[in-house]
């Protein structure tokens, strides 16, 4: 990933290629650095945890990484939602809710993005732009995600929807979570209030 990394910036000082597609290069990088871990981490999560049937951890990429414009510098705003069934929980020898569950799994594929190396942590990642920031869960419910969205949510918290873009997950899961994103930002708006 570094030396990825570090050949686009190579071609941007050189001027060999459009910035706009090193910016999506650098956002191709980031995301296959995301999808990597979060792919392999539900696997040995399982061993102690199992699993939880027909449940699924959603990817939610914003800001630049979102709107595939990330820099050689820019952080990795992401939010983590999971569906699951109601009252589910993992069938492993250690069970947990869905909720204690996914915010394990997604704290693990966080650490998994942030791990030092000699040249630094692969990349910094922001989640405070979930619901209730940093004070909320880690991961946060589709259901509780989308409520949230609809009733508490600030102007500009839909602003950075605007760029939102599901980059793991089931792929119908992803459309739907992408989906009823654009339904939101669709919904009528008071002027009074966006001012």
């Amino acid at each position: 990933i570094a030396e990825r990394r570090f050949s686009l910036g190579v071609q941007l000082i050189a001027a060999h290629a459009d910035p706009l597609d090193l910016a999506m290069g650098y956002s191709d990088v980031a995301e296959g650095a995301i999808v990597a871990p979060a792919g392999l981490a539900p696997g040995e999560f399982a061993k102690a945890h199992g699993r939880i049937e027909g449940a699924d951890l959603l990817i939610l990429a914003l800001g630049r990484l979102g709107g595939r414009a990330l820099t050689h510098a820019s952080d990795l705003d992401i939010i983590y939602v999971y569906d699951a069934p109601d009252g589910a929980m993992s069938d492993g020898p250690k069970p947990l809710s869905a909720t204690d569950y996914f915010n394990r799994l997604a704290n693990r594929v966080t650490a998994a993005l942030s791990v030092s190396t000699a040249a630094g942590p692969l990349y910094d990642v922001d989640t405070r732009l979930r619901p209730q920031g940093s004070e909320g869960m880690l991961a946060v419910s589709l259901p509780g995600f989308l409520d949230y969205q609809r009733k508490e949510a600030w102007t500009w918290e839909h602003m950075a929807l605007c760029r939102a873009r599901p980059i793991y997950g089931s792929p119908e899961r992803r459309e739907r979570l992408r989906e009823a994103i654009c339904a939101i930002l669709q919904e009528k708006r008071d002027p009074a209030m966006t001012r």
